[in-house]
């Protein structure tokens, strides 16, 4: 149940009358979930992207298959490719994150 911000689990019966019971009301019984981990929270997000990417990777694998290019050859590519991306990505961010005053000392 979405009120807000507030994000309420619904663990009971997936009967009718129990889901209008919590509909109506019920759900103020229920502690809200964490918005961080919530799924309009940063980590839900970061976790909707992280599927989004990876349904754009599948499509994109597809369609070159769909070309004539051996999927072996495809995937590594995409392998390849995904791991320079992942630390490309974790130099940028150290680096972006570490003050100038301490990339000097260790120069």
């Amino acid at each position: 149940m979405v009120d807000g911000w507030n994000v309420r689990k619904y663990n009971g019966n997936r009967q009718r009358d129990d889901l209008l019971e919590f509909a109506k009301g019920g759900y103020k019984k229920v502690k809200p979930e964490n918005f961080v981990s919530g799924p309009f929270g940063p980590l839900g997000y970061v976790k909707g992207l992280l599927m989004d990417i990876g349904t754009v990777a599948l499509d994109l694998y597809q369609k070159i298959v769909d070309m004539g290019v051996p999927p072996v050859v495809v995937g590594a590519t995409m392998c390849v490719f995904g791991m320079l991306l992942s630390v490309t990505t974790v130099i940028v961010v150290a680096w972006v994150t570490t003050s100038r005053e301490d990339r000097q000392k260790q120069d």
